[in-house]
């Protein structure tokens, strides 16, 4: 089977230019072969695959036309011939791949899904913002997920770029029978929620790596006495990794701060009861908390013995940071000591 396959590939007259509305390409998903065994050819928005069970042994990229492409290779067992070409056209649900000697190949779509070039929602969309949240569509069924766990999924509805959502299952079963809206446009699908939240997603090949490091906000409110807040190593307390100053309460944009094992810090004006000074956000010992690689967070606080939370504000796609530099215009009149 795989020599069959990579025989095929020796040359190709045509060229083709590709669509830029991911709905309006036919060869999208999962085919299925007639005649061996476990054996599909899968196509994404500009890449395509042929398998054996789960191993691809052919690889490469592509360019279509309306029903017709031409395919590239550019990873086989069979070194030589990366770099050949050769030719797909779909005829209702059937696809059939052709060398220019005539020899053909033939696929179909697995199950009753509709064609692709009639359901623009159908595969997988990852977020702009975090880095392994995808929304996937199947036929009839959705399902948000992050990294891989769906917390939100259910049924469908479309008409052309838009669509309509019903939630069937959630861990919050107060959202189930809600309603949501979906629409294309290009390469974007924008999730809107019924209060008006939106979240965006991109019809991208592979999902977006992990970054590295965290980020972390601070919050508190006006009148707390809280007039800065910051996160350290404990091992340099004096050196801060983030900071901001609050002008009578507020939120912070996110800052970029390593992973791992920090300090995060508040400094208060004092009152009667506790002193002016840098104090931990955390009660005890080690005094730091674990900020996940690709996780952002939020830490509040509003005075020195109530109202320290930190919160785990989900993850962060590469590209989406604030970059924006420590600068602090607090004096620390004292070296900054672990009082709690």
């Amino acid at each position: 089977m795989l020599t069959v396959m990579c025989m095929m590939f020796t040359s190709c007259e045509k060229d083709a230019t590709t669509s830029d509305e991911p709905g309006d390409n036919p060869f999208l998903g999962t085919w299925v072969s007639t005649e061996y065994d476990d054996v599909t050819v899968v196509f994404k928005s500009t890449k395509w695959e042929v398998k054996e069970g789960s191993y691809a042994f052919l690889a490469g990229t592509y360019t279509y036309s309306g029903k017709t492409a031409t395919l590239t290779v550019t990873d086989a067992d069979d070194d030589d011939i990366i770099g050949e070409k050769g030719t797909a056209k779909i005829s209702g649900k059937k696809l059939t791949i052709t060398d220019p000697d005539g020899d053909t190949m033939e696929f179909t779509k697995d199950g009753d899904e509709p064609e692709p070039g009639d359901n623009l929602f159908l595969g997988t969309w990852y977020s702009t913002e975090y880095y392994d949240v995808t929304v996937d569509f199947t036929a009839t069924k959705w399902a948000l997920k992050e990294d891989g766990y769906a917390f939100l999924a259910g049924t469908y509805t479309y008409n052309g770029k838009n669509a309509t959502l019903t939630v069937t299952d959630a861990e919050d079963e107060y959202f189930i029978g809600e309603k949501c809206n979906a629409t294309i446009s290009g390469n974007t699908l924008t999730l809107t929620d019924p209060d008006g939240d939106t979240m965006e997603f991109t019809k991208d090949d592979d999902p977006p790596p992990p970054p590295d490091g965290s980020q972390v906000r601070f919050k508190t409110v006006s009148g707390s006495g809280v007039l800065a807040m910051s996160v350290t190593d404990l091992e340099d307390i004096e050196t801060d990794l983030a900071f901001y100053e609050f002008g009578g309460g507020g939120t912070s944009p996110y800052y970029d701060i390593p992973d791992g094992d920090l300090v995060p810090w508040f400094y208060y004006e004092g009152d009667g009861d506790n002193e002016e000074g840098w104090y931990t956000c955390l009660a005890s010992p080690p005094y730091t908390y674990y900020f996940e690689a690709g996780h952002k967070y939020t830490i509040v606080c509003n005075d020195p013995y109530e109202g320290t939370t930190i919160s785990d504000d989900g993850t962060f796609k590469i590209g989406k940071r604030t970059q924006i530099p420590v600068n602090s215009h607090i004096e620390k009149k004292v070296v900054r000591t672990l009082k709690r």
